[in-house]
């Protein structure tokens, strides 16, 4: 069986409304598998229409339902190497494990998987319950939000406030710690110098205080914002669109070109691929799942370095 007859070693963590979940393996590739609660009232029909719903949302930061069993209930998702942000952000030692740079994103990452959400046809998805434990990272540390599934959320539960818990999510990456409440800010700043550029430190907090504070943002704003700060935060030598990555957002080492046309870092589009995706990073249908190494590009990369590093001596 694919987990081991749900063997305790192979189980990841507990969620509130999920009794378990396990890491399996399915046709030799690695799977989450989240067994529900079977206190959740849901007929045998219900849960079908609800996974066949869940199974057409695709998109580059939202973790994929590669499948599901009807008895026992469980659903099947695609396997994220690195866990949970919460983890990366604060470990036992309270020292940060992911960049400034890797924060700000992480943080463009989430807004858009959660914009593509909040507009979702036929009808939107409010999440309700974005946090770091919601949101996982890939081993390529591409965030992925997840948690987006079969609950229902209240009355309360609306775009406004998905934006609040993006405000705190922004502080949650900016400070590393969940209780950012209690923080002295002013020594907070004091402390971040070799972390943080003061300057992108503080439009990323006075962002986040303009999200809690629900002064007419929008994901759209808030992404043009972290892009714009993110700009701030990059090294002044411009890099070529063309060298980037559509899915990490880095300069690729190793591209290789998709059925779309398009290159991608050879890691992070097999891993696409083997999410079940039919539909390119650049939402272009993909007839076929053969990569090519694009090996002109490849050289054009190593050739920018190469004058990079020359022009840094």
């Amino acid at each position: 069986m694919a987990t081991n007859n749900f063997s305790e070693y192979l189980r990841l963590k507990s969620g509130r409304n999920w009794s378990n979940v396990y890491r399996g393996n399915i046709n030799n590739s690695n799977v989450a598998i989240k067994m529900i609660d079977p206190t959740l009232a849901l007929s045998r029909k219900d849960f079908q229409d609800k996974l066949m719903f869940l199974g057409n949302i695709r998109h580059p930061h939202l973790v994929a339902v590669l499948g599901f069993c009807s008895d026992p209930k469980c659903l099947v998702f695609e396997y994220m190497h690195n866990g949970t942000l919460e983890e990366a952000l604060l470990c036992k030692t309270r020292r940060r494990v992911i960049s400034y740079q890797d924060c700000i994103r992480i943080a463009i990452e989430v807004c858009s998987g959660l914009g593509f959400l909040n507009t979702f046809q036929p009808r939107s998805i409010i999440h309700c319950r974005i946090s770091p434990s919601n949101i996982l990272l890939n081993k390529n540390l591409v965030a992925k939000v997840a948690g987006f599934d079969l609950h229902g959320c209240n009355e309360e539960c609306n775009v406004e406030s998905d934006m609040k818990a993006i405000g705190v999510l922004l502080l949650h990456l900016l400070t590393g710690r969940g209780n950012w409440v209690t923080i002295d800010m002013i020594a907070f700043f004091d402390e971040i110098g070799d972390e943080w550029p003061l300057d992108v430190a503080r439009e990323l907090l006075d962002l986040a205080i303009r999200c809690i504070s629900n002064e007419e943002m929008s994901i759209t704003r808030v992404m043009k914002e972290l892009n714009s700060i993110k700009g701030k935060g990059c090294d002044s030598i411009k890099v070529p669109n063309i060298f980037l990555c559509p899915i990490l957002q880095k300069v690729m080492r190793n591209p290789h070109i998709a059925a779309d046309g398009y290159s991608y870092e050879l890691e992070a589009i097999e891993e696409w691929l083997d999410s079940g995706n039919e539909i390119s990073p650049k939402s272009l249908r993909l007839d076929n799942t053969l990569l090519f190494p694009n090996h002109n590009l490849r050289s054009l990369i190593q050739y920018w370095h190469s004058n990079r590093s020359a022009t840094k001596k």
